[in-house]
């Protein structure tokens, strides 16, 4: 019996202490942490928040252009455009701050505006960006157009993804499934 006891205490022990492990593990969280960290560049005015919803309080606010080291992506409150990613931009071991995904485009581009084409770029090459909303045409990997453009309000939301052109038809007239006076 006494020897029972002895494995009862030390089991009542561990537990706690294994929850407490993977508790505070960055590897066990249930937010879909990214595993490396990345550069970006904030397309507007944001707020930056001690957690991934405008519920949390403001801790400060980058001026469009700031540069920010995101350690981290988890999924948050969709604030505009079906985007859920909120980048946290403080280190996993300081106090959380977080940004609104819209908001921040990763610095990796090579061209002169922000979009770049495929490293095998051959023909025509559309990109757009959603959070700056504008749009870069290329070349055979040379950028030769670039425009500010109008995506979807959150309601429509533009779709995101890699598309290609299968068809081209010409006259094509476009009508919207939506009656007349609609706010879509």
């Amino acid at each position: 019996m006494q020897e029972n006891s002895k494995k009862l205490f030390f089991l009542v022990l561990l537990v706690p202490l294994l929850a407490i492990i993977i508790a505070f593990n960055p590897l066990s969280g249930g937010n879909s942490m990214a595993s490396s960290t990345w550069t970006g560049t904030t397309t507007y005015w944001a707020n930056v928040r001690t957690g991934p919803s405008t519920s949390y309080g403001v801790a400060a606010v980058d001026a469009p252009g700031t540069n920010v080291t995101v350690y981290a992506t988890v999924s948050g409150q969709v604030v505009w455009g079906g985007i859920s990613n909120w980048y946290r931009i403080s280190s996993l071991s300081s106090n959380p701050r977080y940004i609104y995904g819209g908001l921040v485009e990763a610095t990796t581009s090579t061209s002169g505006g922000g979009g770049s084409p495929s490293p095998t770029a051959a023909g025509k090459e559309i990109i757009v960006s959603l959070s700056r909303q504008w749009m870069w045409a290329y070349q055979n990997g040379v950028e030769v157009y670039n425009s500010a453009v109008m995506t979807g309000r959150p309601a429509l939301a533009t779709p995101t993804g890699t598309y290609h052109v299968f068809l081209k038809l010409h006259p094509t007239t476009f009508t919207s499934p939506w009656p007349v006076g609609s706010p879509y």
